[in-house]
Formats: C-alpha cells, sequence, structure tokens
C-alpha cells in the first residue's frame, strides 16, 4: 500500500510539474532579424531609425513570454537586388541571418517607385500599365532570387515579407493607375510569399494607404477631393503643391509630416501591429 501511495504522490508531483511548465514557460529569447529599405530603417520619425522594431518588441513582449533580441539591417534608398547583393556580400548579415528565427524584409518600393518615374511622362493609365510590366516581371524575378538566398543561409527561419502602401492616396484618390501599380506590385509580395515555404505576407496596403479615412464615406470624400483638384501627379510641382498646403501637415495621419511619404511613429507602431498579427498565426506561443 505504501508503495501505491509513493507511485500515486510521485505522478501527481510530475503532473503538476508538466502543468506548471506548460502554462509558466520560461521566457523566450528570439533573434530578429529585420532587413530592407527605408521601411526597415525606420525613415520618417526621430533621428534613431528604428522603425517599426520597438513597437513589435514591446507588442511581442507583451502578449507572449518572447524577448526579441533584434538587428536591423535597413538602409533607404535600396532596390530589392541591392538588398539581396548585400546579403551576399556582407558578412554581419550572413551571421544574423543563420541565428534568426525570424526575418521581416521590407522590399521592392524603390524598385516601383524608379518605375514610376521612368514612366511619369505616360499620360494614359492602361499605357503606364502596359509599361510597368516589365519591370513588375524583372521585380518579382528580384524577389524571388532574394528569399531564396535567404533560405540557403537559414531554411529554418520564419520569414514575414511586408507589401506595399500608397503615400499620395489620401491626396489624390481618384489617380487610379498610382493606385493599381500599388495593388499589383504588392500582389506580387503576396504571391511569392504563398508559393514559398515559411514566408508569410503582412498586408499595409489599406490601413497604411487610407490612413484614418477607413469608412467608405470618408473614402468617397477623398474621390471627389481628388476629382476637384486641377492637378496630375505627372506634374510633380503641381501635385507637391497641393500636398504642402495641408494645414494639418499631413493628411493621412499615420504618414510623416516632414517628407510626406514615410510612416511616423504611429505608422510604424501600426506596421508592428499587422507584423505580430502574422506572428502570432504562424508560431503558437505560450500567452501570459
Amino acid at each position: 500500500m505504501g508503495v501505491i501511495v509513493g507511485i500515486i504522490v510521485a505522478l501527481g508531483g510530475l503532473f503538476w510539474y508538466q502543468q506548471t511548465k506548460s502554462t509558466n514557460p520560461r521566457p523566450q529569447t528570439m533573434h530578429f532579424v529585420a532587413l530592407g529599405d527605408s521601411l526597415t530603417q525606420g525613415i520618417g520619425y526621430a533621428d534613431d531609425h528604428t522603425g517599426y522594431l520597438p513597437a513589435l518588441s514591446s507588442q511581442l513582449k507583451q502578449d507572449y513570454r518572447v524577448t526579441l533580441k533584434t538587428h536591423n539591417f535597413g538602409i533607404g534608398g535600396l532596390r530589392s537586388d541591392q538588398i539581396d547583393e548585400r546579403i551576399k556580400t556582407n558578412q554581419e548579415e550572413q551571421q544574423a541571418i543563420r541565428r534568426a528565427q525570424l526575418i521581416a524584409i521590407t522590399a521592392g518600393g524603390n524598385d516601383l517607385l524608379q518605375s514610376l518615374q521612368s514612366n511619369i511622362t505616360v499620360d494614359d493609365d492602361q499605357k503606364l500599365v502596359q509599361k510597368l510590366k516589365p519591370a513588375k516581371a524583372t521585380y518579382e524575378a528580384r524577389l524571388t532570387r532574394l528569399l531564396s538566398r535567404l533560405k540557403q543561409l537559414n531554411p529554418k527561419a520564419q520569414i514575414y515579407l511586408f507589401g506595399f502602401y500608397n503615400p499620395v492616396y489620401v491626396y489624390f484618390a481618384n489617380a487610379t493607375a498610382i493606385t493599381r501599380a500599388v495593388n499589383d506590385w504588392t500582389a506580387v509580395n503576396k504571391t511569392v510569399a504563398q508559393k514559398t515555404a515559411r514566408v508569410t505576407y503582412v498586408d499595409i496596403n489599406n490601413v497604411l494607404s487610407r490612413g484614418q479615412f477607413t469608412s467608405k464615406k470618408a473614402q468617397d470624400k477623398l474621390v471627389k477631393e481628388g476629382q476637384k483638384a486641377s492637378t496630375s501627379l505627372r506634374n510633380p510641382e503641381s501635385a507637391d503643391a497641393i500636398i504642402q498646403a495641408t494645414q494639418s501637415g499631413e493628411k493621412n495621419h499615420y504618414l510623416s509630416q516632414h517628407d510626406h511619404f514615410h510612416p511616423n511613429q504611429r505608422g510604424y507602431t501600426l506596421m508592428a501591429r499587422q507584423l505580430a498579427s502574422a506572428v502570432a498565426k504562424v508560431n503558437h506561443w505560450t500567452t501570459k
């Protein structure tokens, strides 16, 4: 009888230990590598260029027993092929990537911007779409190669690929060519992510493009305001005059009032939330 009681006590203790261990695991330290362009670097607010990383670290620490050790390799102005070339040649980035459990990328914005600038004189929406097709195909090949390189360096890491947003939508909601170009190119990121193992797409298009104008009524008003504007995005001086005339500093509450292009602190916090939501769908961590 004593032996039986001892076994029961021992099993009870083991059960209690396993339950305690499963519900109160030790905090995990995750190596997180951020790669990309100015959206990773954090241009748009403050001088420390930390972007979405502080908000992401705070969010994951709040929701899970996870502490991020972050590495930010974002550099403003880089195209996708230049990001790939840095990974190929920079040993510090390679070492960080090999250690990482999580990797996030912002890429393609400068590819699209340069393509739009090269075709700024095209005055027909359909012609512009056709002009951008070869550049879009080139970008898709570059992005696929970039992800392949990352997976060669670290096949086990979970990769998160951000999409695009339209920084001038709230001023020119009726500029359908720009909206379509952004949608088409962000669809490339989504499609490539879906076709690639351990890559998750992070959507920021609507939330950053539309800003605080979330209702249909507000968006319809933006379209009417855009139609009243006697300018075109193909006339940079006129377009800039309309943007600079905004008394609030920036019409979109999530973008920088300094350059009217990059996110401000609220915008980067929103990016962090979108990324944290994507992380939660893939990584089944224990909540606090």
